[in-house]
């Protein structure tokens, strides 16, 4: 220890090497022999044991295996070299492609940063109580770069994280090496004042879900062996089978899902990071993918209301979550987008900042229409017999508006803009008509009470979903207008 205090010592007095370099990279082959240390164990024990159980039960001449005691597992049992080397490469190799182990990286590394962000995780009313307690001004660290975190973090992340892995591994404590480092991580962020008010109150719920996930996988894991052990038990080679298909069904299924995941991830990423004038391409590209989207669960919702088709409205509840999910987080990533744009490109950026808030306000209004029709059949609700012509040529009258939306929005054909508004008031009041035929089929039979609530409340949103689509139309224009050069600009006057 003497010797490497007065080796660093040298080092920082008489040359420019920075031995904090030297301490992470030491850091880093110290935590991965620890990882390897342990989880190596962890990996390979269980078809050891299963190896030499094998070979007990072999060398017994037994006929029945469940009458023979496995008393020799009792005894130290040397690991063959090939088991230990296969195991290795198979950890490397999962390292190197798994994108679920770079998933989990990304989460730690996410929770720990000290610059601030999109976040993955929402906020929860203790992590609001909490996150008062965090000043902004004294506890802020700002770090320039796109590091998550300076070289003092990183020495202490990978060193302390080391020893206790070491420690608990050589005392054969049952630990998680994962668990361990992702504590000591947020342990650092605390202590440097990573975390601000405008941050703590994101990753404090992040934390609090990993912990809270960590013990509830515990608990499942101990269920879900009782209850597997228990089948095996009862149904033999059958039920091993089925057992066998169904882990390889839910495997397959979780990776093309996580896949899809990252893939998604990725192009938004991808998406952030490009040039302003790209930016607004992917834009434009995105509100027409999001107004096709719209329209298709639009138009859905209302025919399978009709038709009362409760799981097709269960999947289009889903949809519709999703769509205004993945538009909040093109909201949240707005001020990385804005720092795209060039100087002489703040019109643009302002028009970009509308174009979002209008898909923000669609999606909303759309998920507000899927949601009472889905929960007027999901309460099993009744129907009246009162003719519903009206609101199937409504939603073909609204179907139609949508073609043409997206067909000007394709050819960038700013003359039709005076006949979608026209067409927007034509519906408008189309469903203002259908609004006081239900106000009086009320008065007149004073029944379906709840299926003309349920149509009020489809037909108010669907108007103010329509306002907001040919306002998102003319924001898109003048995004796109805003970024042509002054000869070929049609002028704000067109757009208005």
């Amino acid at each position: 220890m003497v010797s490497w205090t007065l080796l660093f010592l040298l080092l920082v007095s008489f040359t420019r090497i920075n031995i904090l370099k030297i301490t992470v990279l030491a850091g880093t082959f110290a935590l991965a022999m620890a990882f390897a240390g342990n989880d190596l164990v962890n990996f390979i024990g269980v078809p050891l044991a299963g190896f030499e159980a094998f070979k007990t039960f072999i060398a017994s001449g037994a006929s029945d295996a469940g009458g023979l005691y496995m008393e020799a597992l009792r005894e130290p049992v040397d690991t063959p070299i090939y088991f230990l080397i296969s195991a290795g490469l198979i950890m490397v190799l999962t390292l190197r492609f798994s994108k679920k182990a770079r998933s989990v990286t990304a989460t730690t590394i996410d929770l720990s940063r000290q610059s601030e962000g999109s976040e993955r995780f929402a906020s929860s009313s203790l992590a609001r109580f909490i996150e008062s307690r965090f000043d902004a001004e004294k506890l802020r660290d700002e770090v320039q770069g796109k590091h998550a975190f300076d070289l003092v973090r990183a020495s202490v992340n990978l060193v302390v994280a080391s020893i206790l892995i070491a420690i608990g591994t050589l005392l054969k404590l049952p630990l998680s090496t994962t668990y361990v480092t992702f504590m000591v991580a947020m342990g650092t962020s605390l202590a440097d004042g990573a975390w601000g008010r405008d941050s703590a109150v994101y990753r404090i719920t992040g934390v609090l879900t990993v912990i809270g996930g960590w013990f509830f996988t515990a608990f499942i894991a101990f269920l879900a062996s009782l209850l597997i052990a228990s089948l095996i038990f009862v149904g033999k080679l059958p039920v091993i089978l089925i057992l066998i298909g169904l882990a390889i069904f839910i495997l397959l299924r979780t990776h093309t899902f996580h896949r899809k995941k990252v893939e998604h991830e990725k192009k938004v990423k991808e998406e952030i990071s490009l040039a302003s004038f790209e930016a607004l391409q992917s834009c434009d590209a995105e509100v027409i993918n999001s107004i096709v989207r719209v329209a298709r669960i639009l138009n859905l919702t209302y025919t399978n209301f009709f038709k009362e088709k409760h799981k097709e409205l269960k999947k289009l509840k889903k949809e519709s979550k999703q769509l205004t999910k993945e538009i909040k987080q093109i909201r949240e990533d707005i001020p990385d987008r804005l720092k795209k744009f060039n100087e002489t490109d703040l019109i643009s950026g302002h028009h970009y900042v509308q174009v979002v808030t209008y898909m923000k306000e669609i999606s909303n209004s759309l998920l507000h229409i899927v949601l009472p029709a889905f929960n007027h059949l999901d309460n099993n609700h009744a129907f009246d017999k009162e003719p519903t012509e009206k609101l199937r040529d409504f939603n073909d009258r609204v179907s139609e508006f949508f073609n043409f939306v997206v067909n000007l929005l394709k050819k960038k054909d700013y003359v039709s803009l005076p006949e979608l508004v026209n067409q927007r008031r034509e519906i408008i009041n189309l469903a203002n008509e259908i609004l006081i035929s239900r106000i009086v089929i009320l008065k007149k039979n004073k029944n379906g009470v709840k299926v003309s609530a349920t149509y009020m409340e489809m037909l108010s949103e669907t108007k103010n979903l329509l306002l907001d689509v040919v306002q998102l139309v003319k924001a898109d224009l003048k995004l796109l207008d805003s970024a042509t050069p002054v000869e070929e600009s049609v002028g704000e006057e067109m757009l208005d």
